[in-house]
């Protein structure tokens, strides 16, 4: 891996900072930033980050040369450490770290390592790895890359700038641009669907495709099934966790947020900018309104409102919810 090394002055002006040392504004000249680390293992040649004020007493004991932070939590500042003023601080760094990063493997195309249909299209500027299969009448778009041993079935599309990690499977799916799709992950597979007859599970035929917004990622091991006549959707923006799985014709709206291990039942849909944390679970056939939020390990079983913020088994408004917990608490007290 090639180190990369940038000029304090250079970061500022990338992420329209201002300079400062021991309270006084200055250039940098000469300063030199070798790595990004955390307040706690940062050392000499190292620019860290401050965007809370919880984290000030570790901030007081960082060895970093330099700090991200902002001008109300400038004023802690331990002698000898250059800052970095943003109004925004974590969005500032995240500014820094696409410099420094992201570091990929290289990607060698050599014809005789992968399998292309003669039907298939592939576009200017594509890497694919060794191992990879792309099936009949599949497009893949303008710089695209596809790591080691990624099969990308038939008559699937797949838009400009996408990356697809090793071992992943894309079939029967139509995606956007920029998207991204981690190593393992399972993009078009049929559903779980059987109706039972005459003591027997009769597996329902799936007809659907899974389509993909645009500047969408999905994490790690993540399922997501194809429509069994209507398709599964993926709307713009929209970040799927690892080892999340969605069912036959969900449908996503634009900038949803699932996280780690979310579960959600076929033919529901979410509305734009939902939010679902880790290992909650949604029942089929229902809605989530734009906006709305489910708390970690929550199970929803009904519908909800705009912006509203629902948590628990059953899940249940986060008010009423924390009143049932209060009066929980309140009667052990009281048998106690």
């Amino acid at each position: 891996m090639i180190e990369k090394f940038f000029e304090l002055k250079f970061i500022a002006s990338q992420i329209g900072a201002s300079i400062c040392l021991d309270g006084d504004v200055c250039n940098g000249d000469g300063v030199e930033i070798k790595k990004l680390s955390s307040l706690e293992s940062s050392g000499a040649g190292c620019l860290t980050f401050l965007d809370s004020s919880k984290l000030i007493d570790k901030f007081v004991l960082t060895k970093a040369t330099a700090c991200i932070v902002s001008e109300e939590l400038k004023h802690h500042t331990p002698k000898g450490i250059y800052l970095l003023v943003v109004e925004n601080p974590y969005v500032a760094y995240v500014k820094v770290a696409s410099l420094f990063g992201p570091f990929s493997d290289n990607i060698e195309t050599h014809h005789g390592s992968y399998y292309a249909a003669k039907t298939a299209t592939i576009g200017k500027n594509v890497n694919i790895g060794h191992g990879c299969y792309i099936g009949e009448n599949a497009v893949i778009g303008d710089d695209v890359t596809l790591y080691p041993n990624v099969f990308i079935g038939g008559h699937v599309i797949i838009g400009n700038g996408c990356i697809i990690y090793a071992n992943a499977s894309v079939m029967h799916a139509v995606m956007g641009n920029n998207v991204i799709i981690h190593s393992g992950a399972r993009i078009g597979q049929d559903g779980f669907g059987y109706v039972p007859y005459q003591g027997k599970h009769v597996k329902i035929p799936h007809l659907g495709k899974v389509k993909i917004g645009n500047d969408v990622e999905i994490g790690a091991n993540a399922c997501i099934d194809r429509g069994t006549i209507d398709d599964t959707v993926i709307g713009d923006m929209s970040k799927i966790d690892n080892l999340v799985q969605l069912g036959h014709n969900v449908k996503l709206g634009r900038g949803c947020i699932l996280v780690s291990q979310v579960g959600i039942a076929g033919s529901t849909k979410l509305g734009d900018y939902v939010s679902i944390g880790g290992q909650g679970g949604v029942a089929g056939h229902i809605e989530l309104a734009n906006y709305s939020q489910v708390a970690a390990k929550s199970g929803v079983l009904k519908s909800t409102k705009e912006y509203e913020i629902v948590m628990g088994y059953p899940a249940q408004p986060v008010k009423e919810f924390w009143k049932q917990v209060a009066k929980v608490r309140k009667l052990t007290e009281e048998r106690k």
